[in-house]
């Protein structure tokens, strides 16, 4: 997710810097922004983890 969409990587570009496939970079792209999507919505619902370390 970094690489790709705050560093503004291709695709391509990320896999070749990681040494990964570009259908990796990808898959991985997308299940990463589906986890911080969920997290957030979590937490503007009221459901987000409570206390802490």
């Amino acid at each position: 997710v970094t690489l790709v969409h705050l560093d503004g990587l291709s695709s391509s570009d990320a896999a070749a810097l990681l040494g990964w496939s570009s259908v990796r970079v990808k898959v991985r792209a997308h299940r990463s922004r589906r986890k911080i999507r969920s997290i957030i919505e979590d937490l503007l619902n009221g459901r987000g983890e409570e206390g802490g370390a």
